[in-house]
């Protein structure tokens, strides 16, 4: 391996980094080019050294943990809401379903009360059944029915309601 070099390297480095040249230094650097390169690196390297001294210091370890807990706290509790948004709608179901049974078990006690308190509700129901073609008497029927607008009502209302 050839290496070439010169035997003034370590002087023009110590001068370049302490800024005292002599007047042989000086002269010698015009005429070598190997010297001109160690002073030229030398200057860079001071250079950079400023630079990431202007630079502002990294932030507190402690802190960025702090901040790394407190979002994975907070993915947590949304993902929590989440669950807890679909529970509350499979309640809400649930319930209203219960009612359209409950409703179709005692149909025949609690129909009669409405219709006899709604007279014109059950004539408008019985006319809009016959126009439709099925027997209006089917409890389980008219049970489900109430169920299933029910149930869209609420799949399209909720989630509007719920991002407020």
């Amino acid at each position: 391996m050839n290496q070439t070099g010169c035997s003034y390297e370590d002087a023009v480095a110590a001068a370049a980094r302490t800024g005292q040249w002599n007047e042989s230094l000086a002269t010698h650097l015009l005429g070598c080019a190997v010297c001109r390169g160690v002073q030229e690196s030398s200057l860079w390297m001071q250079a950079l050294a400023r630079d990431s001294q202007r630079q502002t210091d990294l932030p507190d370890p402690d802190v960025i943990w702090l901040r790394a807990q407190f979002s994975r706290r907070q993915v947590a509790a949304e993902r929590a809401h989440k669950l807890m948004q679909g529970v509350e709608i499979a309640c809400i179901a649930a319930v209203a379903a219960g009612l359209a049974v409950w409703l179709a078990w005692n149909w025949e006690s609690f129909g009669d009360s409405i219709g006899s308190g709604f007279a014109w509700a059950s004539d408008a129901w019985a006319s809009a059944a016959a126009s439709v073609d099925f027997a209006a008497d089917s409890p389980l029927l008219v049970s489900a029915i109430a169920v299933g607008i029910s149930l869209l009502v609420l799949a399209l209302a909720y989630p509007l309601l719920a991002r407020e």
